[in-house]
Formats: structure tokens, C-alpha cells, sequence
């Protein structure tokens, strides 16, 4: 039973070195890896409970949950403890705390954060979901099944928070695709025109005709063309002067 009791122990403080408060399904599902059933994890509790270490509280639904005793306890429980044990049990309360606000229909999604952190220990979805034909065998779990029929498990919940920031960053991804496709297709069209432009303008063809004016007005008369004539283009530069 030392084991089992300093097991228990550390399911009992939190990652920020509080008192934690658990249910006896969240503690039989800790220590499921032991093998130890519902019948011998009371057993476990009550004789703590005598030697003044944990006590009993009344959770909602009048379920069982216990506690230590005294914070006091808090330090040297933390000692037993190294980073990766101190990781998972911050990983274990974050999947609680979203579990229990969330319900079928409605989940309180993890963060993406959290979900990193989270899949860093399997383990820990695994035992916060139970062994389900272990709580068919035991009616206090199957009560307490029944009551959370309801809520979701905690597979569902990290699969939906990470359906959701898929889904969530490859639509950015696609709409930043498509922004370049639109940006890339704005500048080909604006290409094409100009180059349209300017070959129209080196297909077209300037007439010169000469006509005989006076006194302001054209005279009348079969204008004189001029075929043989070169026309050239230039650009003003500096004052009184022309560039090709």
C-alpha cells in the first residue's frame, strides 16, 4: 500500500503546488496502472483518512472526492515529484478543467498551447477517460458514468480542438494562396494590357498632309502627301532641347 498511497499523494497537489481536490473516478483512474480496483483504493483512503493525512469532501452530486489534510503536506509531496511528473499533472488539470465546462454539443475547446502540452503524455487521456469495462464492473463508476453521459471524453475533446486549429489555420493558409493567385492574376492582366498598348501603338500609321493656308484658313485644294516622310518621337529634356 506504500506504493498506492504516495501515488495518491501526488494526484492530490496541483502543478502550482496547491491542494488539489479529486474525485475517487479521477483517483481509481490515476491509479488504474497499479491494478488496484474501487474496493482497495477506499481501503487506501480510509486508513490515510485515520492517520489524519487526507479527508473526505462532499463533491457536487454527492459524489466522494478527498484532499489533504493540511498544506503543510504541499512541500514535501512536490519533492517526490521531477519536471516531467510536475508536466503531466499541469497537462492532466488543464484536460480536466476544459472537461468539465464542456458538454456534448457544446466542448470548451483547448487552446493550441494547451493541446501541444497535452499530447506530450498520452497517458494522461487515458486515465482521466477510465478504463470503461472496469466502471461496468464496479456500480459506483457505472453511477457516475451514467451521470456524465452527457460530457465528453477526453479523446473527443483533444480531437476536436485539434480538428479545430486545422481546419482554422488551413483556411489562413488557403485564403493567403488565394490572395497571391488574385495579386498574381491582377499584375499578368495589367501586363497584358500594357503590352497591348504599345503594340497597338507600333501598329498604327500617322498620315502627314501639307495644306495651303491663308489668312488663317485652309485654302480649298487637293492636299500633298507626303509618303517618304519620317516622323520621329522625342522626349523633352532640358530647356530647348530634344532627347530620342
Amino acid at each position: 500500500q506504500a506504493k498506492l498511497a504516495r501515488d495518491l499523494f501526488k494526484e492530490l497537489v496541483t502543478s502550482e503546488g496547491t491542494r488539489a481536490t479529486r474525485s475517487e473516478k479521477d483517483l481509481l483512474a490515476a491509479v488504474s496502472h497499479r491494478g488496484v480496483g474501487a474496493q482497495s483504493l477506499r481501503e487506501t483512503l480510509t486508513l490515510l483518512q485515520h492517520q489524519r493525512l487526507v479527508v473526505s469532501v462532499r463533491l457536487a452530486e454527492d459524489r466522494v472526492g478527498w484532499e489533504l489534510v493540511h498544506d503543510s503536506l504541499v512541500p514535501r509531496i512536490r519533492a517526490w515529484m521531477d519536471r516531467r511528473e510536475l508536466d503531466q499533472r499541469r497537462a492532466a488539470e488543464l484536460l480536466r478543467l476544459h472537461l468539465n465546462r464542456s458538454l456534448e454539443g457544446s466542448p470548451h475547446l483547448l487552446t493550441r498551447r494547451d493541446v501541444r502540452e497535452i499530447v506530450r503524455f498520452p497517458e494522461v487521456v487515458t486515465q482521466i477517460d477510465g478504463d470503461g469495462n472496469e466502471g461496468n464492473r464496479d456500480p459506483q463508476r457505472r453511477d457516475a458514468q451514467h451521470r456524465d453521459a452527457r460530457r465528453l471524453s477526453a479523446r473527443r475533446l483533444l480531437a476536436l480542438s485539434r480538428r479545430h486549429y486545422r481546419l482554422r489555420y488551413g483556411s489562413v493558409a488557403l485564403s493567403g494562396i488565394a490572395l497571391v493567385c488574385l495579386l498574381a492574376a491582377l499584375g499578368w492582366m495589367r501586363l497584358r494590357e500594357r503590352e497591348a498598348r504599345l503594340r497597338d501603338w507600333a501598329e498604327s500609321r500617322l498620315t502627314l498632309r501639307l495644306y495651303e493656308i491663308s489668312k488663317g484658313q485652309r485654302v480649298q485644294g487637293t492636299a500633298a502627301d507626303f509618303p517618304q516622310l519620317e516622323l520621329r518621337l522625342h522626349r523633352v529634356g532640358a530647356p530647348y532641347t530634344l532627347a530620342p
